[in-house]
């Protein structure tokens, strides 16, 4: 029996030793699961620290947020406070990773159920903030870009020389980076393929018609009888140098609608040497074509925006 608890004892003093002996993977980098993060007041979220390589043996991490009184971080769960950005950083010895948190208020826009997408029922008007009613033309945004411009007209004619943000966006992604987005907390620029649901005849049908004294497109759900109406706000184009006194100008404004899809083409052409970039739109009242898909250029349109629910 003493010899039994010997051998015992011998056992668990090598698997000690064993155990001890085994040396630490040191961590060469953290990152987080996400970069960014919208929050409405009062909600929470959890981020999570990416080792490299998987299998280090790390530090304890220290959370920091940058404004408190935006959102609050606690081993990870960040907590929004009030409205606002604030920046969560985790640190693991010398590493670091970031993420930004938007903190807002909920719109109390419901949306439109057409055909498997939710819509919302009105434009963008300036960042974070919807149109008051459906048939406002809202503000106009260059792609992948979070800074608008207000449709204020003179004698009808988008008059302005202000052009000094004209392409900050980036043009060089093909989809719209969401930290540029400026749809309203909870909704986000549509893609192409969402844009597309509307066409789908068998399923929705479409109408250029007046509401309230204002020309657009109406799209119905043939199923459930939800309808969404897109007003022709036209779009705003860059001359690039003055042009009639004029930068931008207001082309089509009750005539015809561009809204943009969240995804940018890049076409390659002559013989690799030369770009060409679309930015596919959900379009209607142009020329003599039936709504559908359009595409503009980038570098000189500005379009509306009509979110999707995220």
């Amino acid at each position: 029996m003493k010899k039994s608890y010997f051998l015992m004892f011998v056992i668990f003093a090598m698997m000690i030793v064993q155990t001890s002996c085994k040396e630490d993977i040191a961590i060469t980098g953290i990152s987080f699961d996400k970069t960014t993060l919208s929050l409405s007041v009062g909600s929470s979220n959890t981020i999570t620290v990416i080792k490299s390589p998987t299998n280090a043996t790390a530090p304890k991490t220290i959370w920091i947020s940058s404004d408190v009184s935006k959102a609050t971080v606690v081993n990870g769960t960040v907590f929004a406070v009030a409205d606002g950005i604030a920046i969560i950083t985790a640190r693991v010895g010398d590493l670091k990773a970031t993420c930004t948190v938007t903190v807002g208020t909920p719109s109390p826009e419901a949306g439109v159920l057409i055909n498997g997408v939710r819509w919302a029922t009105r434009n963008v008007d300036t960042p974070g903030n919807f149109v008051t009613s459906p048939e406002d033309y809202g503000y106009f945004y260059e792609w992948n870009n979070n800074v608008g411009w207000s449709p204020i007209e003179s004698n009808g004619i988008y008059s302005t020389t202000d052009a000094s943000t004209w392409g900050s966006g980036n043009r060089e992604s093909d989809y719209w980076i969401p930290e540029n987005d400026p749809s309203p907390l909870g909704w986000r620029v549509p893609s192409i393929y969402e844009q597309q649901k509307l066409f789908e005849s068998s399923i929705v049908s479409n109408i250029m018609t007046t509401q309230n004294n204002v020309y657009g497109c109406k799209f119905t759900d043939k199923v459930s009888g939800n309808s969404i109406f897109f007003p022709a706000a036209g779009y705003l184009y860059n001359y690039g140098v003055l042009y009639n006194g004029k930068l931008l100008d207001l082309t089509g404004v009750g005539v015809s609608g561009q809204y943009s899809s969240n995804y940018c083409q890049r076409n390659t052409n002559c013989a690799g040497k030369c770009k060409f970039y679309d930015v596919y739109t959900l379009s209607f009242g142009i020329g003599n074509l039936p709504p559908g898909h359009g595409s503009f250029d980038p570098f000189t349109s500005a379009s509306n925006i009509r979110p999707v629910a995220k």
